[in-house]
């Protein structure tokens, strides 16, 4: 997009926004990246007792579990953000934590070590094949879009072209020369 063209309302806005995950002009890298952003964000109280957290961990975990049999793959993805992120990082800072008990705990110990982590990793792989087919369509659809455009603009100037010629050759009879 040149200078002269301005900026759309719409690209304006997209510029604007945050990027999102769905920008099939993003490389998959930042698709995925953004989706991880998603799935880390995660806000615990203190008022809530951890138990409560652990008890909703494993409803978490069904359902990041039921999104990927659905082939929701992004919910998935995130939903398996959040429980790692939850119960590796935000709840053991927890300040009622060490008085939870040790069963509920394993549990979801077990649930990040046999299930969250290496479905978070195969879907990660997945996602990135996903979006890289999508992101290489996307630029074979702008090279294409943008050869056409420089045909266009060919024929234009080769339609300008012979109306300069015709133009020429009507001036030079009129002096009377000979092209």
């Amino acid at each position: 997009m040149t200078m002269e063209q301005g900026f759309s309302l719409n690209m304006l806005r997209k510029l604007a926004a945050d990027p999102d995950y769905r920008d099939v002009s993003l490389p998959a890298v930042d698709r995925v990246r953004l989706l991880s952003r998603m799935g880390s964000r995660v806000e615990l109280s203190e008022d809530v007792p951890p138990r409560h957290y652990l008890r909703s961990g494993v409803e978490m975990e069904r359902m990041a579990s039921v999104y990927l049999q659905e082939g929701r793959l992004e919910n998935a993805y995130v939903l398996y953000n959040k429980f790692i992120t939850l119960f590796v990082e935000k709840l053991p800072a927890h300040r009622d934590y060490q008085q939870c008990s040790l069963p509920e705990k394993q549990l979801i110990m077990k649930k990040l070590q046999e299930v969250a982590f290496p479905r978070k990793d195969e879907l990660k792989k997945l996602l990135q094949e996903k979006y890289s087919l999508e992101h290489s369509e996307y630029l074979r659809a702008q090279a294409a879009t943008a050869e056409a455009e420089g045909r266009g603009l060919q024929l234009q100037q080769l339609s300008l072209l012979g109306d300069d010629r015709g133009r020429g050759q009507e001036e030079n009879r009129g002096w009377g020369l000979q092209l």
